[in-house]
């Protein structure tokens, strides 16, 4: 499958069963689990734990993060859409969630009726990184170098049909390139994979990426966004080399108990610091985060043409 065109943003979101729960007792009545539909260490389940930890004390219970990959992020979406519509299970996902009905023929869920968005936890950019002794001084050389050998340089993301494979493959439509794809079992993964030279490059996001690019390990040659990021001053941008992708991360809950969810994330504010990490505070609103799953599936239907 060649995926084209635009692919440039990808949105976390909490989510749960669309069925509003019967009226009772005060929510939440229990530890409130958030299910992480990617492997640990990377940027949706990086902001997942900040999440929980800073409202938890808002909504007075525990929030528990558990991670259930695979399927491209469609194990743990199942899973969360199967349980119980009372509030305690949640879903941490991210924009990939609205390419899923564009990258399989069929769902085990009603892909627009099941969850519900909650809010925008945060916009964490793309960022292109090599290894730190990689030949490459710039993207313009490693541009160059694509062009003059089609399909030659090898890149990693955290799996097929994932928000960051769009944003690999867009990439590689706005520069006029072709490199070959290597998927991952999840972000973490992708890094260790270019740690170890079994990639050359990876699409991966600031948050996922930071601890590496921190220690010296890798280096970005680009990020998204119509600026540079505050944490990567010296970065690039995407634009500024002549492409440009934006990516975002958000949150859904089924309906029931969306704003009282809702109101303890905004009412976190920015302690769950995305800025640390090089991501930007999500919008925190239910009626933003509802427009999101739209608009990437009008993306998703142009970007990938179905499969």
């Amino acid at each position: 499958m060649r995926l084209t065109r635009r692919a440039s943003m990808m949105i976390p979101f909490l989510a749960m069963p669309a069925v509003r729960p019967a009226r009772g007792q005060g929510y939440p009545s229990r530890a409130v689990r958030i299910v992480v539909a990617y492997p640990p260490g990377g940027a949706t389940d990086i902001v997942a734990r900040k999440v929980a930890e800073a409202i938890a004390p808002t909504l007075g219970q525990p929030v528990i993060v558990e991670n259930r990959p695979g399927g491209s992020g469609t194990i743990g979406t199942g899973e969360v859409a199967r349980a119980q519509p009372d509030g305690h299970t949640l879903l941490a996902m991210d924009s990939s969630y609205c390419m899923l009905p564009y990258v399989f023929a069929r769902l085990p869920w009603d892909h627009a009726q099941d969850l519900l968005p909650v809010t925008v936890c945060n916009f964490a950019p793309v960022v292109l990184a090599v290894k730190a002794n990689a030949r490459w001084p710039d993207l313009a050389a490693l541009m160059a170098e694509a062009r003059a050998n089609p399909a030659r340089i090898t890149y990693g993301t955290g799996g097929v049909g994932s928000s960051l494979h769009f944003a690999g493959e867009d990439f590689q439509h706005d520069a006029g390139i072709e490199l070959y794809h290597i998927p991952f079992k999840g972000a973490g993964e992708a890094t260790l994979g270019l740690l170890s030279g079994t990639v050359d490059l990876v699409m991966g996001s600031t948050p996922s990426a930071m601890a590496n690019l921190r220690a010296g390990t890798i280096r970005a040659l680009a990020v998204c966004g119509r600026q540079r990021v505050a944490a990567l001053p010296e970065v690039p941008t995407f634009a500024e080399a002549g492409a440009d992708l934006r990516r975002g991360r958000g949150a859904g809950f089924p309906d029931g108990q969306l704003d009282r969810a809702g109101r303890a994330e905004g009412h976190a504010g920015g302690e769950h610091q995305p800025a640390a990490t090089g991501g930007e505070r999500g919008a925190g609103d239910r009626a933003d985060a509802a427009v999101l799953p739209r608009a990437g599936g009008d993306h998703g239907r142009h970007a990938t043409g179905g499969v």
